[in-house]
């Protein structure tokens, strides 16, 4: 995996011109650690038997789908499509959440309020799965032996606004570090510009309420906007010879244009 230092939006932008199509798409995934790996959340329980996992992963998702089956307007129409929506509200599963968006994904490894380098993970490549896949039985995604993209049926709110896309994880007990068939990069930000960053990502309206397209999202956007964002107080650079000089032009108009006082005045 090809790993590469950015210390700025810009230079971030700049980095993956070359990762843009229309078609063809690279898709992006922001952690708020530098040091995390693409392990999805089914991987990361302390007990790593795959047999302990696998039926785990039955249970929580038939769980998720008998619990939330009233507060969805629609069904998704298989475990493919339910796994999907049980990982955008945060049930652990073997999908790894990535976006078409890369400024989404910056978002997600900025936004965090810690203290440590970030990063964005770019891939490109492999086998994609379309929306006519969504129908896929868990029984089935447990039996395959390789990592796949799944491109979901945009159903909610939370899937359009933060373009998703989903890495299908054959091992999700083993970090994901590319394949023959994948292509990945790393992107590591250091903590120093965090919180730059998210002031710079909001002046492009990649806000909580943007990126999460609900009332929590909505929520978090005014916390962040009047007990944050007025914290943010990036100096100006130090004025250069000109600009001193203008600024001592200016503040001596100003003093010959000031009323003068009249004495024994009250």
């Amino acid at each position: 995996m090809k790993v590469k230092k950015v210390k700025s939006l810009i230079n971030f932008i700049e980095s993956n011109d070359e990762h843009w199509h229309p078609i063809h798409h690279w898709v992006f995934r922001g952690v708020p650690n530098a040091n995390f790996g693409l392990r999805p959340t089914l991987g990361r329980h302390r007990i790593q038997k795959p047999d302990w996992i696998l039926n785990r992963e039955m249970c929580l998702l038939e769980d998720f789908k008998r619990r939330a089956a009233n507060l969805l307007e629609k069904n998704p129409s298989g475990d493919l499509e339910w796994l999907c929506v049980a990982r955008h509200y945060g049930l652990a599963t073997r999908l790894l959440d990535w976006t078409q968006n890369a400024l989404v994904a910056l978002y997600f490894a900025a936004h965090s309020d810690i203290e440590s380098d970030f990063a964005v993970y770019c891939m490109f490549g492999g086998t994609h799965l379309g929306a006519d896949c969504s129908d896929m039985q868990l029984e089935d995604i447990q039996k395959r032996d390789d990592e796949v993209l799944f491109f979901p049926r945009w159903t909610s709110p939370r899937l359009i606004s933060q373009s998703a896309v989903f890495l299908l994880c054959s091992k999700p007990w083993e970090d994901f570090n590319g394949s023959d068939d994948y292509t990945v990069e790393k992107y590591v930000f250091p903590a120093a510009c965090r919180k730059k960053l998210r002031y710079q990502l909001r002046m492009l309206d990649i806000t909580s309420a943007v990126v999460w397209a609900d009332l929590q999202g909505l929520a978090q956007d005014i916390n962040d906007l009047y007990f944050y964002i007025d914290r943010e107080r990036f100096p100006l650079p130090p004025p250069d010879a000109k600009m001193k000089q203008i600024l001592r032009e200016f503040k001596k108009q100003l003093g010959q244009n000031a009323p003068s006082k009249r004495r024994g005045s009250r």
